[in-house]
C-alpha cells in the first residue's frame, strides 16, 4: 500500500473517495469498498495528529531533575550518605 505523506494529500484524497461514493449505488460492491477506503482515511488521518503532552507528567519530570540538581549541587560541599536517585519519583503507568 503506498503511503501519503503530508496531511493536506490525506484531505484531497478523502474528497476525493466521498466524490467518489456518489456515483455509486448504496447496493453496490463498489460502494461498500469506497467507504472502506473513507474509513482507512479518516483512521491515517487521526493517526496523524500530535498527542498533547500530559502536564502532571511534564511536571513530575522537571520537579524530578530539580530536585536531582540541588542534591548533587548540595553534595559538592556537604556529605549525604544516600544517593540522589533514591528520591526519584517512579512513574505510575
Amino acid at each position: 500500500m503506498f503511503t501519503l505523506k503530508t496531511k493536506h494529500e490525506l484531505q484531497t484524497a478523502l474528497t476525493r473517495a466521498i466524490e467518489e461514493l456518489d456515483t455509486y449505488s448504496p447496493m453496490s460492491d463498489e460502494y461498500g469498498k469506497a467507504l472502506d477506503r473513507i474509513e482507512k482515511l479518516h483512521k491515517m488521518i487521526s493517526q496523524d495528529r500530535p498527542k498533547p503532552f500530559d502536564s502532571t507528567a511534564v511536571l513530575a519530570i522537571a520537579a524530578n531533575l530539580i530536585g536531582i540538581w540541588r542534591m548533587t549541587q548540595y553534595e559538592k560541599t556537604h556529605v549525604i550518605t544516600s544517593k540522589a536517585l533514591g528520591f526519584v519519583i517512579k512513574p505510575r503507568t
